[in-house]
């Protein structure tokens, strides 16, 4: 009788022991699930809606405005110490050297995305026609003769890429950030080279200001890779242009009018929310 009550006690452990382990297998297996399911939902809430942050992006745009603040604290200051002309040309040339990494990067991840979606959401039927057909006007048509003087014709076959659902568009763009990663310091140094060379910058010698591009065109980069885009305003100065104080912060003077801008402000995307103001000359 002793014996079955311990085979019976040594019974119930081990059924105690299972339901322990099973039970954390089990909440495991559910931790794992809602994290994953959080990661798609996110994923999905964030694309096209720049008004929801993805905290656990280290490029998130508040990050980037930190960073964008900071240059023009650092790398702005030394290259404008460098700099041996005076002080509004100095600070329009270095605007201009951002506003050129601002275009050039813009460009390039239009083009990018384009290419993306023709590719993508594309399909290319190439047919061969009769010799007797003259090719010459045609051309315009998408009819042209190969090495063999064939006449072939392509008929491009398409959808739109906003046709896809949200989840499909968030891979595409998951897969093209990787990309743009991936190909970012390549990207950097040759549009820096290019800046430099446009500017007659000498980057054998002193490199602050190369430095300084690179950061320039580093982080205009990073910001394309948004979608939308976080936008840095380069206004157009009009004549007796109001100084806004909601926009820009004084450089060395205030006033009513703006008479230079110095460091332009930071839009979470363009119309959008400002993430940090600019800083300008002002004149009365």
């Amino acid at each position: 009788m002793e014996c079955e009550v311990k085979q019976k006690e040594a019974y119930m452990v081990r059924l105690k022991e299972e339901l322990t382990k099973e039970k954390k297998k089990h909440d495991s297996e559910k931790k794992d699930l809602l994290l994953r399911l959080s990661k798609v939902t996110g994923g999905n809430l964030t694309l096209d809606n720049p008004n929801i942050a993805n905290l656990s992006d280290k490029n998130r745009p508040t990050k980037l405005a930190e960073e964008f603040s900071e240059l023009y604290d650092n790398e702005w200051t030394d290259t404008f110490e460098v700099l041996k002309t005076d002080e509004q040309d100095r600070t329009t040339f270095m605007l201009h050297l951002l506003q050129r990494a601002s275009t050039f990067c813009k460009q390039i991840s239009n083009d990018h995305m384009e290419s993306i979606k023709k590719s993508l959401c594309s399909l290319t039927l190439r047919t061969q026609l009769p010799n007797r057909i003259n090719v010459g006007t045609n051309e315009m048509l998408g009819i042209l003769k190969n090495e063999k003087n064939q006449v072939l014709k392509n008929e491009v076959i398409t959808m739109p890429f906003d046709t896809l659902q949200t989840h499909q568009r968030k891979i595409v763009m998951d897969l093209r950030k990787f990309v743009e990663k991936q190909l970012s310091n390549q990207l950097e140094m040759e549009v820096a080279n290019v800046i430099a060379s446009e500017n007659d910058i000498n980057t054998e010698g002193d490199d602050t200001v190369v430095k300084y591009i690179k950061k320039c065109v580093n982080i205009c980069w990073t910001m394309c890779k948004h979608e939308p885009p976080v936008h840095i305003d380069f206004p157009v100065l009009q004549v007796n242009h109001k100084f806004d104080t909601n926009v820009f912060k004084p450089y060395t003077k205030s006033g009513k009018y703006l008479h230079f801008i110095v460091w332009p402000a930071l839009f979470l995307y363009k119309d959008g929310p400002m993430l940090c103001k600019g800083v300008a000359q002002g004149k009365n």
